[in-house]
Parts: structure tokens; sequence; C-alpha cells
């Protein structure tokens, strides 16, 4: 199944103009402008689950994991891809093999700097130097270089939302709202506050599916006192994202591999919502789990009828 999704991305790929070498194509654009357009709506905007699929590869073949590891990276930064949806894809390939070992894990930095490493970090890197060379989107903040552009979409833009968030309503300490609902989409809601713009701009680039980074936890402290924020951030860790993670890890260890990937694909939803605060996307894992929890229970009250009635 993969590889074959991996096959229509690449072909979709050689079809369509690619925001890599087409200064008239964005990322943000790309599948509005691709000849498969409709293949956004059923394997998301990166497939993040493909390099979970290849994942299970590398647990058995692993020069054939990586390979195709290779070709998924390849694939993001052809359309225009940077940082984020990269580290997503590299946490999601190795978490089949994190989770399916028993290994102790003692981290070596300098197993890292072996050639290959160094040359394929060299790689990327030289891929997004040459994409800030042709256009340099950061120059107004002061960014000139490509180099100090790469730097600051590493290490400011990355969390601006967050620092925004302590600044206004920490230390300046402005009226919180108050207002759960604004979780929904708390992206949202933090890209129309910091917006220095007409409103009616960013409405519309939130329609094309513009968004900012990481508008959690600042969404938290928007909406509570910093007290509050940290009580409602562990309660939502305990009924959302624990619940996911483990019955990955289950699903992973009892080797049910069409349920692995259906949970994965909830796991991401509940991730995304705590690294975006798109928190609309954990409805879909909500629903799931309490059909499982349904179903389960169905199986287990059906197993002790049938052992009353064989007692019986």
């Amino acid at each position: 199944v993969g590889l074959f999704i991996m096959f229509l991305l690449l072909l979709n790929l050689g079809l369509s103009p690619k925001p890599l070498f087409d200064p008239s194509v964005s990322r943000f654009s790309y599948w509005r402008k691709s000849e498969f357009s409709f293949l956004n709506s059923i394997v998301g905007n990166t497939a993040v689950f493909v390099p979970f699929i290849f994942g299970f590869v590398f647990v058995k073949k692993k020069p054939l994991g990586v390979l195709l590891l290779m070709v998924y990276v390849f694939y993001i930064i052809m359309i225009g891809q940077k940082f984020s949806p990269i580290v997503r894809g590299l946490y999601a390939f190795f978490m089949p093999f994190v989770l399916l070992s028993n290994i102790n894990y003692k981290i070596n930095v300098f197993k890292f700097l072996k050639p290959q490493y160094i040359l394929a970090v060299l790689l990327l890197f030289s891929v997004v130097y040459i994409k800030y060379s042709n256009h340099n989107p950061f120059k107004r903040y002061g960014a000139d270089s490509p180099v100090e552009a790469i730097v600051y979409r590493a290490f400011g833009l990355q969390a601006h939302l967050f620092w925004g968030s302590a600044e206004q309503f920490v230390y300046l300490d402005e009226p919180k709202s108050w207002d759960l609902g604004e979780l929904y989409k708390g992206m949202h809601t933090l890209m129309r506050y910091f917006w220095f713009g007409d409103l009616d701009h960013i409405e519309k680039s939130m329609a094309r599916g513009f968004s900012f980074t990481n508008a959690y936890p600042g969404i938290l402290l928007k909406i509570f006192p910093l007290p509050f924020a940290y009580i409602i951030h562990i309660i939502l860790l305990y009924l959302l994202y624990v619940p996911a993670a483990w019955l990955l890890k289950i699903s992973l260890e009892r080797e049910k591999y069409f349920m692995s990937f259906l949970i994965f694909q909830c796991f991401n939803w509940v991730r995304v919502a705590f690294i975006m605060s798109y928190f609309n996307k954990v409805i879909p894992f909500l629903i799931i789990l309490i059909f499982m929890v349904l179903f389960s229970q169905l199986v287990k009250n059906s197993k002790r009828f049938i052992n009353r009635s064989s007692i019986e």
C-alpha cells in the first residue's frame, strides 16, 4: 500500500509544476495546481503515514527501508516542504522500530558523525540554501542572507506564536478569554489575534490552507492564566495524547498492522493538535476511541452470554 501511494505521489509530482523550480508555485498552492489534486483529500498534504508504513520495512530490511525513506524525503523537498514535515516523517518512520525493539538506547552523538550522515545533512542544507537564495521571504525581518533566513525559520518563526502569547498574556497580562471553544481551531484564533493587517486577507489565506506554526501551548495562555493553563495542559495530555500513544504501542506490540495504521492516523491527528493547536482534528480519534470501547464491551458481553449459556 505504501509503495502504491508513493508511486502515485511521485507520478503526480512528475506531471505537476514543482515549487522547487517554478516560482509561481509554493508549498501552499502545489496541491491546488497539481494534476491529481484529488489525492490531497485522500492522503493529506504530506502523507506522513507513508514513512510510518516504510518503518515496518525498515524493521525487517534496513537498507530497503532507508532507501524508501530517502525517496519520501526527496518527494517532500520537491513539493516545497521543509523542516517540520521532514522531522515528522522521520519520527513516523522510526516509530515502529523503536516500539518493537527491546533495546535500551544510549545516545552517543559521535555515532552520528559518519560520512553518510554528514553528507545527508549537507545535501538537505544545500537544498534549503538554494531555495532561500532564489527567494528569501524573511528579508523584511532582517534575515538578509540565506543562512540567516534558515536560522530565523528554524528557531524564530517556529515559535513566534508561543513567544507572542507569552509576551501578551503572561508578561503584559492582557485579559484572558476563558473560552475553551477557542481550542477547536486554536491556530486560527491566534492567527487572527496576531495578524497585523487586514483580517479579510488572513481569512482568505486560512481558507486556502495557509497556517502559521506551533500555536500550542500558546493558545492556552490566551484562554487561561498561567497556572490554569498548566492544569488544562496536563488534563488534555491524559485525556487525548496518552490514550492515543498507548493504543499505538499496544497495536504494534501485538502486530496488528492494519489497526496500527489506523491508530497511527489518530495519533498523528492528536499530535498535530498538540503542536499546531488544531484540536478539531482530535474528533475522528474520539469517535474511533468511543467505537472501540463500545465494540470491546459488546465482545465481552457476548462472551459472558455464551459462557453462561454453555454452563446452563
